[in-house]
């Protein structure tokens, strides 16, 4: 888990800091608000208030000047403290480059305080808003400790006789006061700040143990024989997890999973991040008994050039061809061609954004193997999926 972030309580009239204080860190404020003033006495001259979201010191903590100002609780508040060995610690863990990059800006900005160059309002927004991710962030890994991370289960259904083949785990973060939240809100700062790691890990684990709870993980059965799956979206990110193959290696013995049981999903885009480290880590997974599906193809502009490079057992076609095949030729053509191409190399078919029986239909009728949509079911908490399984059936 990420370092703790300190904060501090202020009651009404209480002091943050004070003019003529050294001072080596900045203040974002939570909750309440304080005034900043300068002088005192008859001479005192009150230069603004901050209220929640507002950043405060930055001129000390990138600077580590003395305070020009006094900032005093207007009322009961809650600051949030960064200093200045926080900023040094994380850049110390970056990126070679990033981090001699950011030194630079860094001392840039120092230069331009001893020469009291006036650092803008963006400036102070900028950090606030840095730090407000490094909050997010923090309850993100909190979140992951106190099991407020959940995993909702969307079927993917044979067309050939409509059973279900298998699900696609879909994450969702059940954050106190905000409810749950889609991975498109929190996903993206995961994969930035590297939390998609832990949180990865997370997924698969869970994905594994919910297979066992439901009672289609399959272990004895031999690499031929067709059983439910769980298909588990892998992060560009997590190409540089150096346990990774380790920990998939784990879930899957513990859970009592089978051959081809787990299936990680990757898009082009993702691949594209680190070829290298992509195909070293997917032959890993091919000898766990872990199949691999290439998302959202046709996406990408290089969809044929990974075919050969990459070891995909599945491809999934992205919605935007496949609710389009009614309407445009073109897209037809493609999803007929694609189902073909599969074929031909051994691999086999999902569809993505299958809103109607009647374009299930079509898709059937083209050779695309599985379907996966609105048509079939909503991504639904494990409890549902256990009932839906029940009326369904599986492969």
């Amino acid at each position: 888990m990420s370092d703790d972030l300190s904060r501090r309580q202020l009651k009404t009239g209480e002091t943050l800091y004070s003019q003529g204080d050294a001072g080596d860190c900045g203040y974002l404020i939570e909750s309440g608000s304080l005034a900043r003033y300068s002088g005192s006495g008859t001479s005192k001259q009150l230069h603004a208030i901050h209220y929640a979201g507002d950043f405060l010191g930055e001129m000390a903590l990138l600077g580590q000047r003395i305070r020009t100002a006094t900032a005093v609780a207007r009322e009961d508040s809650q600051v949030l403290i960064v200093r200045r060995q926080d900023i040094d610690k994380r850049l110390s863990e970056s990126d070679p480059l990033l981090r001699e990059f950011l030194i630079t800006i860094l001392s840039d900005m120092r230069n331009m305080l001893i020469s009291n160059w006036d650092v803008t309002k963006s400036s102070a927004e900028g950090l606030a808003s840095a730090v407000r991710q490094l909050q997010d962030v923090e309850s993100m890994m909190r979140g992951l400790e106190k099991s407020e991370f959940v995993l909702y289960y969307q079927p993917i259904v044979r067309l050939d006789n409509m059973k279900v083949a298998g699900v696609e785990a879909l994450i969702r973060w059940n954050r106190p006061e905000y409810g749950f939240l889609p991975p498109a809100e929190f996903i993206p700062l995961a994969e930035s700040s590297g939390a998609i790691v832990e949180i990865g890990r997370w997924v698969i684990e869970q994905a594994c143990a919910d297979m066992e709870r439901l009672g289609i993980n399959r272990m004895n059965e031999d690499a031929e024989s067709k059983s439910p799956f769980v298909s588990v979206n892998l992060s560009g990110r997590q190409f540089s997890d150096p346990e990774l193959a380790e920990k998939v290696g784990e879930a899957i013995q513990v859970h009592g999973l089978g051959p081809g049981q787990l299936k990680i999903e990757v898009t082009e885009t993702e691949l594209a991040q680190n070829i290298q480290a992509a195909n070293e880590l997917l032959l890993q997974f091919k000898l766990l008994g872990v199949t691999v599906a290439l998302d959202d193809f046709g996406v990408g502009q290089s969809s044929l050039e990974y075919l050969h490079q990459f070891p995909a057992d599945t491809l999934k076609l992205d919605r935007s061809f496949v609710s389009a095949i009614h309407q445009d030729h073109t897209a037809l053509t493609i999803v007929s061609t694609v189902s073909r191409l599969a074929k031909e190399l051994g691999m086999d078919t999902v569809a993505e954004g299958v809103e109607s029986q009647e374009l299930a239909d079509t898709l059937q009728g083209l050779g695309i193997d599985y379907g996966q949509g609105y048509c079939f079911a909503r991504p639904m908490p494990i409890e549902d999926l256990e009932v839906f399984l029940e009326e369904h059936g599986t492969i």
